[in-house]
């Protein structure tokens, strides 16, 4: 992280131990972000867990920044999910669930990250073995 704040590509953050720093140094909440209008445009999918993992991640880090955007995913997730549950006799927590759901889709979408980094890695090595021994086999080495 501090790499990130010598080169001035770490914005303030109320909460600095919520920005994740990839290991090549470079903040992942640079790599993408969202309007007002957008995060707010995106919160059904959110609450649906239906948006990929890129946008998740920059609408984690909006709503981690911007209170009135996270009260409207608080309002929002009330009315649809409490309104789901009123029917129900039993009690629940609409914030911690919120809470919950928001760490679920930030862990989803980091471990599609890694899974997609490791399969464009595997695919390198996989081609630079793959030339060496067929220049071996052209070559007669």
């Amino acid at each position: 992280m501090i790499d990130c704040i010598a080169r001035g590509e770490l914005p303030l953050h109320p909460n600095p131990k919520k920005i994740a720093v990839s290991q090549k140094g470079h903040c992942d909440y640079m790599k993408k972000e969202m309007t007002c209008e957008e995060v707010q445009k995106n919160i059904p999918k959110f609450i649906d867990t239906r948006m990929d993992s890129k946008d998740s991640l920059a609408f984690i880090r909006h709503i981690e920044h911007c209170d009135a955007c996270m009260e409207e995913l608080s309002v929002e997730y009330l009315v649809v999910v409490g309104v789901k549950r009123l029917d129900s006799a039993s009690a629940f927590n609409l914030n911690q669930e919120l809470e919950e759901l928001m760490y679920k889709n930030e862990r989803k979408a980091r471990n599609k990250q890694q899974i997609s980094l490791m399969i464009f890695i595997f695919a390198i090595l996989l081609a630079i073995v793959g030339g060496y021994f067929l220049s071996k086999m052209i070559l007669g080495y």
